[in-house]
């Protein structure tokens, strides 16, 4: 009995042992599990307390009110915000150091409130501009307010004698183009304001061509996201410098194609470019010379090579192409925007391409050439496929180039290059025999009204 008694208590004791043992290794696990998931933040928050190298792990931004902090180049940047509801009159601007998301690991470093006219979500257009002083966190923010219809105001806050907001005010969204509810005449580029006039449409006047598409030369009547895009991306590589996929246009003699209402050739010539032509059908013309004239100072004499220019050039007719490189040119920088929606415009445009870039580049050196475009149906990628064809080569460009703004949905810019193409290479595909489907056939070529 005795002995059983013992092996009983003995038991129970080795139970209650294997039990606690457990139990402590299971909350050892669990606390070195903890440690090794602790985030990115708060070891950034760390950092900060500890004012050791947290400037390696941190980065300046401005909150936004998607819970995340959208980051500015530093010692100087900007970038393009809007308001985050309806009928906003103040927007709280936070600028922190922190990492992406922000949370209790961010350092904030300014908090300011700016007044916006009340429109609609993501109408009025907010640059804030941020300069960041390392060695004491001075931060000093131009805040500049574009309303709907142009009208800008500008407040200056000062991490050093601003007061911080507390009324609680929405913050800021970024400013998105293809999220726009209501067509926008003025637009932020840079430090610069471009103001466009439309040609005013309804929908039962939009004409369409025998392939039930919206007629080539009408879609001047309106500015479109890549466009945009494109012209923010030139800023972005005007203010922090090129690497080999970005060549920005500052000193550049540029040529663009297609140009519509003309925002692009606007931007790139505010930006910096020695000279601008601007280049779309005839009957696009009268609005997109209204837009330059309005934008810029006016044209100067034909024969002044560092201004802005205008010019007729179908791409169906290389006549007008050449006529653009013999008066105009020569060009090293070369864009367009939304263009290639139309299959059977694939071909000249490219051909187009072709032309511009050897004349212009005068033997090996060739002109650069930039498109963007939205992806609708399968055109894109159709083009593109046209372009493999043709050997040419489209490079994506990095969405971390485009810091500053939200690249519209869909939306993508290329650097096309062509390593094939010579002096004496024939530009035109007119000729010859060619694939049912696969181009134009060639009396096609010669309908200017397209």
């Amino acid at each position: 009995a005795m002995v059983g008694g013992f092996c009983s208590v003995s038991s129970m004791f080795w139970k209650k042992f294997f039990f606690f043992f457990w139990a402590l290794i299971s909350v050892l696990c669990f606390v070195l599990v903890m440690a090794d998931e602790v985030t990115t933040e708060e070891r950034a928050m760390v950092a900060i307390e500890e004012d050791v190298g947290w400037r390696e792990q941190v980065k300046v931004g401005v909150w936004l009110a998607e819970g995340l902090m959208h980051v500015v180049d530093t010692p100087s940047g900007s970038v393009i915000l809007t308001t985050s509801e309806a009928e906003q009159t103040r927007v709280a601007i936070v600028i922190a150091c922190g990492v992406r998301r922000v949370n209790e690991a961010t350092k904030v470093l300014l908090e300011a409130e700016v007044a916006v006219p009340p429109a609609s979500k993501g109408a009025v257009q907010i640059l804030v501009k941020v300069r960041h002083r390392d060695d004491d966190d001075v931060v000093r923010a131009v805040m500049t307010v574009v309303g709907p219809d142009g009208e800008t105001t500008t407040t200056v806050a000062s991490s050093w004698k601003t007061p911080a907001a507390t009324t609680g005010s929405p913050l800021p969204s970024l400013f998105r183009f293809d999220r726009l509810l209501e067509p926008l005449t003025t637009f932020v580029v840079g430090e610069r304001r471009v103001s466009l006039d439309y040609r005013r449409t309804t929908m039962t006047s939009v004409p369409t061509d025998d392939d039930g598409d919206v007629a080539p030369g009408f879609t001047a009547s309106r500015l479109w996201p890549a466009a945009y895009d494109l012209a923010q991306h030139l800023r972005f590589v005007v203010a922090n410098g090129t690497n080999g996929a970005n060549v920005t246009p500052g000193g550049r003699r540029v040529l663009e194609l297609g140009a519509g209402s003309g925002l692009l050739g606007i931007a790139a010539k505010l930006l910096g470019a020695r000279s601008v032509v601007l280049t779309d059908l005839e009957e696009n013309l009268p609005l997109l010379r209204h837009n330059v004239q309005k934008n810029v100072q006016r044209e100067r004499k034909d024969d002044d090579p560092e201004t802005i220019h205008v010019a007729s050039l179908d791409w169906t007719r290389l006549e007008t192409a050449r006529a653009v490189l013999r008066d105009k040119g020569p060009f090293d920088l070369v864009l367009a925007a939304d263009c290639v929606f139309w299959p059977k415009l694939y071909d000249p445009l490219i051909d187009t391409l072709e032309a511009v870039v050897v004349s212009s580049g005068g033997g090996p050196r060739k002109a650069e050439v930039f498109l963007a475009a939205t992806h609708r149906l399968d055109r894109t990628e159709r083009f593109l496929r046209r372009l493999a064809d043709r050997r040419w080569t489209a490079t994506p460009c990095c969405e971390k180039d485009h810091r500053g703004t939200a690249r519209s949905a869909n939306t993508v810019i290329w650097r096309l290059t062509h390593s094939h193409l010579s002096p004496d290479h024939d530009h035109s595909m007119m000729s010859g025999v060619v694939k049912e489907g696969s181009r134009i056939k060639k009396e096609d070529h010669h309908d200017s009204s397209l």
